[in-house]
């Protein structure tokens, strides 16, 4: 619906638009580092050239994973250590179904030592997008009140986008080949390796660590196969707490983008125009107007 404004709305609006601008929207973005901040004590130290609180909450968490299978017996056993975005030690057994021809299963165990860490690319990344989203939110607030609604929602966008990517890194696992988790350089933390028809990975999803287990059918000049799949998980606090103040940061965008939008329903002021000193202006033209009409 468009709407036609006398002086009076058209002053009213353009106050209001004003406050929002030079008030409300720093409000919100302080409320937003004060989040972005809080979250960042949950990564590692790297994060305090964002302007992070000293105080950092990362420590090492031990948890003791496993499976049942249906036989009762446990296919994955043991002990991980997880600090920050690292599993900085890990002691597991394993026990791999037998291959054909084979009664018994195969048993092994593979450690990893604090020197060699697994390291989870997922947490890297959420933590990169935590700083590059509170790196902007530093700057606004240095430069102080938006003088218009594009320059806002610009950066509104830009922070969406991050916090966005950042939850997703943790909410989503990517998706990779049995080739790429056979050939990756966190396999070298593996103490003794895993023969070539086990992979192994550990990685996020949501609330949760997993450890998966593939067991392949590696046969020369034919494509690899998975036989067998198990996985254990065991769910990480903290990861809870990271997701909920994404989460959080997010809505608070969202929110203060959305008033912004709101006035993109008049006519005379669309989202990629708004500023105060035009809509004021445009005002006081029409007031000038209207009273050499009246003369």
């Amino acid at each position: 619906m468009e709407y036609d404004w006398d002086k009076e709305a058209t002053s009213t609006l353009a106050a209001e638009f004003k406050w929002m601008l030079q008030q409300e929207s720093l409000k919100t973005l302080r409320d937003i580092k004060e989040i972005l901040v809080e979250c960042a004590r949950r990564f590692p130290l790297h994060l305090t050239l964002a302007n992070a609180s000293s105080d950092n909450l990362v420590k090492p968490d031990k948890f003791i994973i496993g499976n049942n299978s249906e036989n009762g017996q446990a296919n994955i056993k043991g002990m991980v250590t997880l600090m920050g975005d690292n599993v900085c030690e890990a002691d597991i057994n394993l026990r791999v179904p037998p291959v054909k021809g084979h009664h018994s299963p195969n048993i092994m165990r593979t450690i990893i030592q604090p020197d060699n860490c697994w390291k989870l690319q997922q947490l890297q990344d959420a933590g990169n997008y935590l700083c590059k989203a509170l790196v902007e939110v530093n700057k606004r607030l240095e430069i102080g009140a938006f003088t218009s609604g594009k320059e806002a929602t610009h950066l509104l966008t830009g922070l969406i986008s991050s916090l966005n990517q950042g939850r997703g890194s943790m909410v989503i696992p990517k998706r990779k080949t049995i080739d790429e988790l056979l050939t990756s350089i966190n396999t070298k933390s593996l103490n003794p390796p895993l023969p070539g028809e086990v992979a192994v990975s550990f990685y996020v999803h949501a609330t949760k660590l997993v450890f998966a287990l593939y067991h392949v059918n590696n046969v020369p000049n034919r494509k690899l196969e998975i036989t067998d799949r198990f996985q254990a998980e065991v769910s990480v606090p903290w990861f809870s707490d990271v997701i909920v103040m994404f989460t959080a940061a997010l809505q608070q965008c969202q929110q203060l983008k959305d008033k912004i939008a709101v006035f993109s329903q008049y006519k005379d002021a669309p989202p990629d125009k708004l500023d105060v000193n035009d809509m004021m202006g445009g005002a006081r033209a029409k007031q000038d107007t209207e009273e050499m009409i009246l003369v």
